[in-house]
């Protein structure tokens, strides 16, 4: 990581290259600084981007990744809270889950070879 909290231009850019409303890829010309958005219509200042250390190019049928979002810490938004527990909890039980099926599969593998 780059740098925590940096603004990497989401959704003004894809990478170092400027990303437009419909979704169009350009390369970056002159002034490189983007609005602080404060909601969805209000703006305050501007940025330059940071950018992260390695990217990557979009190919036809090939990776795309997200790679940001917010930390919230707070206790201001209970029902949030709530459900990023629920949403872990139940990520962390299907990935034990399936862990415990591939030890199974191996351990049986393991008994028919020997």
């Amino acid at each position: 990581m780059k740098s925590i909290g940096a603004n990497y231009g989401y959704s003004l850019r894809e990478g170092n290259q400027k990303l437009d409303a419909a979704n169009h890829l350009s390369d970056l010309t002159g002034d490189d600084r983007i609005p602080v958005q404060i909601n969805a219509t209000e703006t305050d200042g501007t940025v330059t981007p940071a950018y992260a250390v390695l990217q990557y190019g979009h190919v036809k049928g090939g990776g795309d990744a997200i790679s940001s979002g917010y930390i919230y810490r707070g206790k201001a938004i209970p029902a949030l809270a709530a459900r990023l527990q629920d949403e872990g909890a139940k990520a962390f039980v299907k990935s034990w889950d399936e862990l415990m099926a591939v030890i199974e599969t191996k351990s049986e593998a393991l008994k028919k070879a020997s």
